[in-house]
């Protein structure tokens, strides 16, 4: 066959196809190229402007980098801001995203990583949030899961397979408010518009100093509800970082260093605008302090194990909030503001449940119930270094509560000790407390809405206590505590509610020591084997008589028992006791006898019989004693103070009030307004003591006649008695013995006085009596013819012998006295006869005289 040769005309064609196929070529090229070239200034101003029309404000893009074969897009310092701040400022930004979902309307990006740089969270006054510089607003409404293509028209949806971020430093800006972290590192995965529903894993790590918060979890941003769960993880946290999301118009307080973790679940309801939380913590935080409007709280450690649970709705506001677990402090501090007392314990272990409802429309309610302990628990008052209360632990059981209103079924305290001494007050007597108990028991406890506390019994077991007097007369604790604080915040403290309490009682081994200062030797006397029981008492009824009854033995031998009414809350108190007083030994009261009488008691017991009875602030008692064998000296410290206010010396006068069994039985009467700045109780019994004595010295001679002639010039002829001067202006007289002129026979008008003299004197075997015979002119035998006027004229002269004759017939009268007196049991030791005495009054009778 012959080859077939193409003719030159089909030749030149194929040449101009090829050469128009390289020209396309290179056209498509030139386009590609220019399109490459041109392609990131686009984007460029396409990603500024739909940034600023998103409200950025400012959207500057550096150098951009685009690859569109790859869908590789990298943006070089890129700074978004406005005029408040910068939203976004990045050193690098990378997207890798897909072309096909753009017909869609879908920008699915596969990866997109940030990095070196800052991203500001910015909330505005109007509560506005904007991130990076935007709004952030609601996703596209689309609901169910489903592959297929939007409809046209409707919003773009987005997709993140992979979001990175590294070395960004958040900045939180409020009103007011300014915060910085770093965020080391962040992912976030598998976000998508279009298959909402789908989990999104995410991890964080935010740090700031030395504070590391570490968050990994799963969340659906677009979901309806959107849903977040995650484990965060703290580190050193400090809970002062948090401070910016409470609001400035919370006057809240609060540092520590957080370490745990958070379980938690979220989800938001965008329709019904409504947040669920859920989460179960165990958290330890140290170093904390607390501060609002009403408490002041310092902790060295705290912990919580357990869970909560919150509802927050935005419209109309309202949260609903609920905890339950177990938190422990170590060292707690708290100070309530305002309130004058400060509280202090070693550790605190509270288990149970808190549910708190608020909203605009309604106050704030809060449920609560709890039982725990709190170990060495102390109340101080502000600014005081002594404690007004230390217990070595406290335990509550069952506490419910709703709002101010609490119930308590018992509370026990264990080894209370109330109101510290002062070492330097009271030397070895301090610094312990004024009161301590092994055990006090607090049982249905309530308090109410208006702060009215009720207790239905207060038992308290084992007390131990310590009153102790300082030299001013004031109990040493009681004054230093009720000292007023100058440096007090509080001038004017809120009133409290009041109380009622149904009954208290006192059992077990309890023991009071008293001591008193006043004295130059103080006195020193313990109470044991106490006992007390009350009845109701209320504060909110002043006027209420609450029956009393206590017991206790004093020293040895000695007991006391007092039973009766008092209002303890009537202003001033009013009371109707009374007690008896049995035993008691009476060298014990020597600090006081040596200061307020100059004596020393050797022996002798005292009972009493004990009327009290305060009335209108009216103190108006009585107490009937009984000396029981009284023996005492004279203490050498110069005068004798009973005899300087009395007149008598205080021997001489209990010589005079012993009786057969050598007792001494005296009843004084007590009274005086309490209401006076100065009184003092033991003033008024001192004085009571020393009227009362004296009074019952004179009052027991009284049936024979006795007279105390006080301020009375010293007669003429003054006694004397083995030379000793008998002051009659300080001694007790009786009625004298009369005789009948000339003669020693007793008159029969001063029979009947000499029986009851012999009746007292047997009676009162301390006491003696001097017999003083007493005759006058009118005695003398050779003058009884004459007649009165004669005999008065010559009485004013008479003679030696005469004189002689006279003292010897008054010597033989006080002689019959005598020898009657012993004739019927007394012994003749104790009947003095003194020099005989010659009258020169010759209307007075002839008589013998007989002083004490």
């Amino acid at each position: 066959m012959a080859k077939k040769i193409d003719s030159p005309s089909h030749h030149n064609t194929k040449q101009q196809r090829f050469a128009g196929f390289i020209r396309l070529v290179v056209a498509l090229m030139l386009v590609g190229l220019l399109i490459l070239l041109v392609l990131p200034h686009g984007l460029k101003m396409a990603l500024s402007h739909w940034l600023e029309e998103a409200g950025v404000g400012r959207a500057s893009l550096e150098d951009v980098d685009f690859n569109p074969f790859v869908g590789r897009l990298v943006l070089k310092t890129v700074r978004l801001s406005n005029e408040q701040q910068v939203g976004l400022s990045a050193a690098e930004v990378q997207i890798t995203f897909k072309w096909w979902p753009l017909r869609q309307r879908r920008l699915h990006i596969e990866d997109f990583q940030i990095r070196h740089g800052t991203l500001a969270l910015h909330r505005l006054p109007d509560g506005t949030i904007r991130l990076a510089g935007l709004p952030l607003g609601s996703a596209e409404p689309v609901s169910g899961e489903s592959a297929n293509p939007p409809p046209s028209g409707s919003p773009w949806g987005l997709a993140l397979d992979a979001l990175t971020i590294t070395d960004m430093r958040l900045s939180y800006e409020a009103p007011d408010q300014h915060e910085q972290y770093n965020l080391s590192r962040a992912t976030f995965q598998n976000i998508s518009t279009w298959q909402k529903n789908n989990p999104s894993p995410f991890t964080a790590t935010i740090t700031r100093k030395a504070a590391t918060l570490q968050a990994a979890g799963t969340m659906r941003p677009f979901a309806a509800p959107a849903s977040l769960q995650a484990e965060l993880r703290l580190e050193n946290f400090a809970l002062e970082l948090l401070a910016p999301f409470w609001g400035t118009e919370a006057p809240v307080s609060l540092q520590a260093r957080a370490n745990g973790t958070l379980a938690l679940e979220a989800t938001l309801d965008r329709d019904h605008e409504t947040v669920h939380y859920a989460s179960t913590d165990s958290l330890q935080m140290t170093d904390v302090a607390y501060q609002d409007a009403d408490l002041q709280l310092q902790a060295a450690e705290l912990s919580w194990q357990g869970s909560s649970r919150a509802t927050l709705k935005a419209t109309p506001g309202s949260l609903h909030l609920s905890l339950s677990g177990t938190l422990t402090t170590d060292a707690p501090r708290l100070q309530a503001t305002p309130g004058p007392y400060g509280f202090a314990a070693d550790r605190l272990a509270l288990e149970g449940e808190v549910t708190v409802a608020r909203s605009d429309s309604k106050e704030t309610g809060m449920d609560y119930r709890a039982q725990g302990s709190i170990h060495g628990l102390v109340v101080r008052a502000h600014g005081s270094d002594r404690y007004l209360m230390r217990a070595h632990r406290l335990d509550v059981a069952a506490l419910q509560g709703k709002d101010a209103v609490i119930t308590v079924p018992e509370t026990e305290v264990t080894n209370l000790q109330l109101l510290q001494g002062d070492r330097e007050a009271n030397g070895p007597d301090g610094p312990g407390p004024m009161l301590a108990f092994d055990k006090v028991t607090l049982q249905d406890l309530a308090v109410s809405q208006e702060g009215f506390i009720t207790l239905e019994r207060l038992h308290l077991a084992d007390a131990d206590g310590r009153l102790l007097r300082n030299q001013r007369g004031e109990l040493e604790q009681v004054a230093r505590h009720t000292e007023k604080s100058t440096d007090s915040p509080n001038a004017d403290r809120p009133k409290p509610g009041g109380i009622r309490i149904n009954k208290v009682s006192l059992t077990g081994k309890n023991r009071l020591v008293f001591v008193d200062h006043v004295p130059a030797t103080p006195y020193r006397e313990t109470f044991t084997r106490i006992s007390l029981e009350t009845g109701p008492m209320d504060s909110r009824r002043p006027e209420q008589q609450t029956p009393v009854t206590l017991e206790s033995s004093i020293g040895d031998y000695g007991s006391l028992t007092l039973s009766g009414t008092i209002a303890p809350f009537a202003v001033p108190v009013s009371m109707d006791l009374q007690g008896q007083l049995s035993s008691l030994n009476l060298p014990t009261l020597n600090p006081y006898a040596e200061h307020y009488l100059s004596y020393h008691l050797t022996q002798g017991q005292l009972s009493a019989d004990i009327v009290m009875q305060i009335e209108a602030g009216m103190l108006d008692s009585a107490v009937a004693l009984v000396l029981e064998k009284l023996q005492l000296n004279k203490v050498d410290r110069g005068e004798d103070r009973f005899e300087k206010l009395t007149g008598l010396p205080f021997q001489y006068t209990v010589d005079l009030l012993r009786d057969s069994k050598d007792d001494i039985r005296i009843r004084l009467p007590i009274s005086g307004d309490i209401r006076t700045p100065d009184f003092q109780l033991d003033h008024v019994i001192s004085q009571a003591l020393l009227s009362g004595v004296r009074k019952a010295a004179i009052s027991y001679y009284a049936p024979i006649g006795i007279s105390l002639l006080t301020g009375v010039t010293l007669p003429v002829g003054s006694l004397y008695v083995s030379g000793k001067l008998i002051d009659w202006a300080t001694t007790l007289r009786f009625e004298p013995i009369i005789f009948e002129r000339t003669s020693t026979t007793i008159a029969a008008e001063s029979q009947p006085h000499l029986d009851r003299l012999v009746r007292l004197l047997s009676d009162r075997p301390k006491v003696r009596v001097v017999l003083c015979g007493i005759a006058n002119p009118g005695d003398l035998a050779t003058r009884q013819s004459a007649s009165l006027p004669q005999q008065a004229a010559e009485a004013k002269t008479i003679s030696a012998a005469e004189k002689e004759e006279l003292r010897a017939l008054a010597g033989n009268r006080a002689l019959q006295v005598k020898e009657y007196l012993v004739a019927h049991g007394i012994e003749a030791q104790r009947l003095i006869v003194c020099d005989a005495q010659v009258d020169m009054h010759q209307q007075d009778k002839p008589r013998v005289e007989i002083v004490i």
